[in-house]
């Protein structure tokens, strides 16, 4: 569609390419003279103005002829340049989209993970080597997270570490250390932060001297207690529950702080 003046009035191809290159802000004042024999040049010139701030995304620019500036590159918006500026445009809005859309789903706005959700860690899969056990300290084993040493039951309970994760579940990260024992399987999840809110279905008890909650689903099982002030779940299979009580609340003779 061809440029019209104010009144409807057809404009030339010439005076159509300078007053965009005007309203684009990259055309010198001497060139703009020719604009100012036509009709309302100021009006046009805004009303290009608009719409080349709308392609482009750009700052203001002068909205009258006498507001350009004495010396500016003279160049030519060719169809090509245009759609790489709205191309530009609908990139800068998608990616103003995908930021807003982080922002919105980052851990800082979600709520922390049930007991429930972190039980299952200890049925996932293991996604790391599992770690050895820790020079000069029998007890323990190389791994550690959030303050919290990982125990080394080889020894006393015959329990290998098998393989290790960590995850992110909620607003929280967690550390799971798996271990094995005759067919067996345990995990060992540190949740990070505070502890959780103790929303599990279970009974209440303590074993030397360690508070602990015990949910019985039978081969499924778990034990939810805290050390260092963090949130730990021994969760899998087990052929006694009485097994996951004793490795939960042992201190590994001073070893294991609580």
């Amino acid at each position: 569609m061809s440029e019209t003046d104010i009144r409807g009035n057809q404009l030339s191809e010439r005076d159509r390419r300078l007053l965009v290159a005007v309203a684009d802000g990259v055309q010198t004042r001497r060139a703009a003279k020719r604009l100012e024999g036509l009709p309302d040049a100021s009006a046009l010139v805004e009303r290009q103005r608009r719409v080349s701030r709308l392609l482009s995304g750009g700052p203001e620019l002068p909205s009258t002829l006498a507001e350009l500036p004495p010396e500016v590159e003279v160049r030519e918006h060719t169809p090509a340049v245009r759609r790489l500026a709205v191309g530009l445009a609908s990139l800068v809005m998608v990616t103003a989209l995908a930021v807003a859309l982080v922002f919105a789903l980052s851990p800082s706005t979600q709520e922390p993970p049930t007991v429930a959700a972190v039980s299952r860690l200890g049925f996932a899969s293991a996604l790391d080597r599992a770690p050895r056990s820790r020079p000069g300290h029998p007890a323990l084993v190389t791994a550690s997270f959030a303050g919290v040493n990982f125990p080394n039951w080889s020894r006393r309970f015959g329990w290998h570490t098998s393989g290790s994760r960590s995850d992110r579940l909620g607003s929280r990260t967690t550390s799971t250390v798996f271990y094995a024992h005759m067919g067996h399987r345990i995990g060992y999840t540190v949740v990070s932060g505070p502890p959780l809110d103790d929303d599990a279905h279970g009974r209440h008890l303590t074993r030397n001297g360690v508070a602990v909650t015990v949910v019985d689903e039978g081969m499924h099982a778990s034990v939810v207690f805290v050390r260092n002030g963090r949130t730990c779940i021994l969760s899998g299979h087990v052929a006694h529950l009485s097994t996951l009580i004793k490795l939960a609340s042992w201190r590994g003779e001073g070893a294991l702080r609580f």
